[in-house]
């Protein structure tokens, strides 16, 4: 855990609580970090996450109505990946980030 860059311990504790893709969680992160942070650079933590098997893959099935998990090998074939943190004992203590920290976006 120790060799995650801060952008994926971040990303890690985001995935924390809810599923989360790249696009909904890069604005917050750059806002949060204060610097730029592409849905690239989630993206990018997201699948080495999944590699390290801390977050699993998911893509929604929208006639299922549900998140079906994706193996990591596989994200690259999904056209919109979503990411929800594994159980991990020290996760909690990775950073103080959570997307709970972040105003409602309007609409949601």
């Amino acid at each position: 855990m120790k060799d995650l860059s801060e952008l994926e311990q971040h990303v890690l504790n985001a995935a924390s609580d809810d599923y989360e893709a790249p696009h909904t969680i890069a604005n917050d992160l750059a806002l949060y970090l204060g610097r730029a942070v592409s849905e690239e650079d989630v993206a990018t933590a997201f699948v080495r996450l999944a590699r390290l098997e801390l977050v699993q893959a998911f893509q929604y099935n929208s006639i299922a109505q549900q998140f079906q998990p994706v193996p990591a090998s596989a994200i690259a074939t999904v056209e919109e990946p979503w990411f929800l943190a594994k159980a991990h004992p020290t996760l909690a203590s990775l950073s103080n980030f959570s997307s709970r920290d972040f105003p409602s976006t309007p609409g949601e």
